[in-house]
C-alpha cells in the first residue's frame, strides 16, 4: 500500500469513528485538523463547516483544548521546556526578536516579544528523553486562558562598561579539539583551491555531512542535537530590562540543568546590550559566556571591508557589472 491509500484509509477510518460516535470519541485528524485550519485562518465559518461534514472537531472544543494546553503549560514553574533532556552533554541558549507589525490606524500597538530556544547536545545516541506526565485538566469550558507574563526589573545603567582585562592560562586542547580545528582548516583550504575549477567543493553544511561518521556504524553514529522553545518573554528584546531578563532565565535554567557555564546567543545589536550588563555585573554573570549570530557578525565584517574600499571605485565596478543597483550600492558597501 503506498503513502497515499494508506494517509486515505486512515483518514476514512477516523472519520467512521468519529462520526458514528456523534464526536465523543476525538481521533487525532479532527483536532489537528481543526487546530491547523484555525491557525492558518482564524475563521470560525470555515471550521464550522469542516465539522458539518464530520472532518473535524467544534471550534469551541478547539478553544476548550488550547486552553487546556496553555494551562498546563503555565503550572510548570520551570525556566526549562517541559520536554527538554535532563542531563545533556551541552545546552545552548538562543534569543531573537519575534515581531509581527500588525496593521493599526496610528501605527502602535503591534507585538513585539522575545522567544528562545535551547539546542541540547546529548551524550548517547540511545538516550531517553526525559518527558514529564502531562496534568490532568478537568473539562472547564473555558476560551481563553489568562497569560502570566514574566516579572522584567528595570535595568539601570551608570556608566559605560568596558570588559575586565585579565591575563588567564587556557587549557591546552585534547586531540577532539585539534582533530576538529583541522577539519576546520581543510574545509577552507579546499575551498579555496577548488572552487576554481569545474568540481565545485561543497559548502560548510554539505562538508559536515561528508566528514559525518555513518549512521549505520554502531561505533561511531550520528548524534543528533534537540531543540526545544524556551518561555515566551513578552517584551521588546531592544530593551536593556528584557535582555537582563532573558539572561538571569539562561543563567538559572544552566543551573538546573548543573551546568557551569551558560552559552547564550544573540544578534549583533542585542550583544552589544548584553555585554554591557555582563560587563557591569562581573559577579553575577562571570558564568555567562555571549556568542553573536553569524549572519550579523559576517555583515558587521562586511561594512569594515566596505569602508575600507569606499571612494576607491569599487562603487561603480560594482554598478557598471550590473551586479547591483545604483540605489542599492550604499546598502551592499555599509
Amino acid at each position: 500500500m503506498s503513502g497515499r491509500a494508506e494517509r486515505l484509509v486512515r483518514s476514512m477510518a477516523e472519520d467512521i469513528c468519529f462520526n458514528v460516535t456523534p464526536g465523543q470519541w476525538k481521533m487525532p485528524k479532527h483536532l489537528l485538523l481543526g487546530m491547523t485550519v484555525r491557525h492558518l485562518t482564524g475563521s470560525f465559518q470555515v471550521i464550522n463547516i469542516l465539522n458539518r461534514f464530520g472532518h473535524c472537531a467544534s471550534h469551541s472544543t478547539l478553544l476548550e483544548l488550547e486552553t487546556a494546553m496553555c494551562d498546563s503549560v503555565n503550572e510548570c514553574s520551570t525556566n526549562l521546556p517541559s520536554d527538554a533532556l535532563e542531563h545533556p552533554k551541552l545546552t545552548h541558549f538562543c534569543w531573537d526578536n519575534f515581531d509581527l507589525i500588525e496593521e493599526t490606524a496610528d501605527g502602535s500597538g503591534t507585538t513585539h516579544s522575545t522567544h528562545g530556544i535551547t539546542i541540547q547536545e546529548i551524550k548517547e545516541v540511545n538516550m531517553e528523553r526525559k518527558i514529564d506526565q502531562p496534568s490532568t485538566v478537568s473539562k472547564t469550558k473555558k476560551w481563553s486562558a489568562t497569560f502570566k507574563p514574566y516579572e522584567v526589573q528595570p535595568c539601570f545603567s551608570t556608566v559605560r562598561a568596558e570588559p575586565p582585562f585579565a591575563v588567564q592560562v587556557t587549557a591546552v586542547a585534547n586531540n577532539e579539539e585539534r582533530q576538529l580545528h583541522q577539519e576546520n582548516f581543510l574545509w577552507v583550504f579546499c575551498r579555496m583551491k577548488m572552487n576554481t575549477s569545474r568540481d565545485l567543493f561543497p559548502g560548510w553544511k554539505g562538508w559536515l555531512l561528508s566528514i559525518a561518521p555513518n549512521s549505520q556504524d554502531k561505533n561511531h553514529p550520528i548524534k543528533s542535537s534537540v531543540v526545544e522553545y524556551m518561555p515566551l518573554v513578552n517584551a521588546p528584546i531592544t530593551e536593556a530590562a528584557t535582555v537582563q531578563k532573558v539572561l538571569q532565565i539562561s543563567l538559572e535554567a544552566s543551573q538546573d540543568l548543573n551546568q557551569p557555564y551558560t552559552f547564550v546567543t544573540f544578534d549583533l545589536a542585542v550583544a552589544k546590550k548584553a555585554y554591557e550588563i555582563v560587563w557591569q555585573n562581573p559577579h553575577n554573570y562571570k558564568t555567562v559566556i555571549i556568542h553573536l549570530g553569524v549572519f550579523h557578525t559576517i555583515m558587521s565584517y562586511l561594512g569594515a571591508l566596505g569602508k575600507l574600499v569606499t571612494g576607491s571605485g569599487f562603487e561603480e565596478i560594482v554598478t557598471e557589472a550590473r551586479l547591483c543597483a545604483h540605489g542599492s550600492i550604499d546598502g551592499v558597501v555599509n
